[in-house]
């Protein structure tokens, strides 16, 4: 499973598994470098019109694995993970101007071919990797507002209610042992609630001002 990227997401890392086509047990292939003859890394959002294809002196080395430095504008970095550990296994930086990541348009999803432009000596097996994208938009203040104004039962809503809850988690309370129990709003100014009650501390009657 691939986790999804936010569009518009920066500091852009890719892991990507790149079979060996000579392997008959479906083992990934080893040795390849940012700088491998005619190697080939594509990349298409969903909804552009064609693909981008980097290629030679725009495929830079990355320094170090899983710290992710820009290659640049147009183009990847690219290097194996582990060749001991995880044959077959390469790391892909994309920079932060790449339109694969952007927020341009509503495509779901980026799709990355890694493959050999005129030759087979590197046996680059098929590898074409799907990266969902969500949209995880930012809430605007209005939508925020929204939500805390949604009625959640009755006429009270959600920003009542939180006054509601303060009042009675961390406002001033007075009445305890009597019939009548109060409870302060934060401002100390009124009493958010007030409640009748019996000998046993059950409620009969609650009054809320969530004003």
């Amino acid at each position: 499973m691939r986790y999804p990227r936010q569009r518009g997401s920066t500091s852009v890392m890719v892991r990507v598994f790149i079979p060996d086509n000579s392997s008959t047990k479906g083992g990934g292939i080893t040795g390849l470098v940012y700088n491998s003859t005619n190697l080939a890394i594509a990349h298409s959002r969903e909804l552009q019109n064609g693909g981008t294809e980097v290629t030679g002196a725009n495929l830079v080395d990355i320094t170090t694995i899983g710290t992710w430095v820009s290659p640049g504008t147009g183009k990847l970095g690219f290097k194996a993970v582990d060749a001991a550990k995880v044959p077959g296994l390469y790391e892909i930086h994309f920079p932060d101007d790449c339109s694969a990541f952007g927020s341009g348009d509503a495509s779901q999803a980026v799709y990355l071919n890694i493959y050999e432009k005129t030759t087979t000596a590197l046996k680059i097996g098929p590898n074409m990797a799907l990266i969902p994208l969500d949209r995880w938009d930012t809430l605007t203040a209005a939508a925020v507002d929204a939500i805390h104004d949604e009625v959640v039962e009755g006429t009270l809503t959600l920003r009542q209610l939180m006054k509601v809850f303060l009042a009675v988690l961390a406002g001033k309370s007075a009445g305890g042992g009597t019939l009548t129990i109060t409870f302060r709003d934060n401002a100390d100014s009124k009493n958010r609630i007030s409640a009748t009650v019996d000998a046993n501390g059950n409620r009969s009657d609650v009054t809320i001002d969530a004003s």
